[in-house]
């Protein structure tokens, strides 16, 4: 049987998603059509490095930072290429 904790987790990972997503396409679709596309995604990378840099402190690297970069393989780069191509063909999209 799974436990409360993993149940909560699994509740909140869920509700996360969704009102994440929910809330990126009402931005995507407010931001305005006039202002560089790209501009407007440097300052949404920025804020979310800000946002991760938070987090971290509340689910920290266990091996220590660099340990964990190790670890890391090409997955990290296709995921950082694929969420840059869905943000600019949401945001060209929603002109």
């Amino acid at each position: 049987m799974i436990g409360k904790r993993n149940m909560f987790l699994f509740y909140f990972s869920i509700t996360l998603a969704i009102a994440s997503s929910a809330l990126y396409h009402f931005t995507a679709k407010s931001t305005p059509s006039h202002v560089n596309f790209t501009v407007s995604l440097l300052v949404t990378y920025a804020v979310a490095f800000v946002v991760t840099l938070v987090g971290f402190f509340f689910f920290p690297a266990t091996n220590g930072v660099l340990a964990e970069l190790k670890q890391l393989n090409w997955a990290t780069i296709g995921l950082a290429i694929a969420i840059v191509g869905i943000e600019f063909g949401f945001l060209l999209t929603y002109r």
